[in-house]
């Protein structure tokens, strides 16, 4: 190893372990995942929402929470944390939105041409969104 390497992998332990990017990305995303899903589950049956409305709630509520885990800890370093929270914000909504609009359509898709279930659509939304989500935040949100 190169001085250099050496020097980075000494500051790395002296950090203590920390899972990989893809990993706490997954940990976070199945968080979101829940608290979204459970914000639907709410919204769709004691509330009698439309699925749509619901979705839309619970995207944009999960999506509150995913932020702010995005920032601090899925895409944290000491660079990001530093940078513009107004701008990385507006980043990640444009992001959410790519993503958003992804999973929405294929929900649609899926319940007006493929007659699938309203509530389980959206759990095959969330690969989708995650999908787009993923690839958004890490080229444009957190870069």
């Amino acid at each position: 190893m190169t001085n250099k390497a050496v020097k980075a992998n000494e500051g790395q332990k002296s950090k203590g372990w920390r899972p990989s990017l893809f990993t706490r990305f997954i940990l976070i995303g199945t968080l979101n995942a829940v608290v979204t899903i459970i914000i639907i589950w709410i919204c769709m049956h004691p509330f009698n929402l439309d699925y749509r409305v619901s979705n839309v709630i619970g995207y944009i509520l999960g999506q509150i929470h995913n932020f702010l885990w995005s920032k601090y800890w899925v895409f944290a370093n000491e660079e990001n944390k530093e940078r513009n929270t107004i701008r990385q914000a507006i980043m990640f909504i444009i992001a959410f939105g790519s993503a958003f609009t992804a999973q929405y359509l294929f929900m649609i898709s899926m319940v007006n041409f493929f007659g699938m279930n309203e509530f389980w659509t959206q759990w095959l939304g969330l690969i989708v969104f995650g999908a787009v989500n993923f690839t958004m935040h890490k080229i444009v949100t957190f870069k």
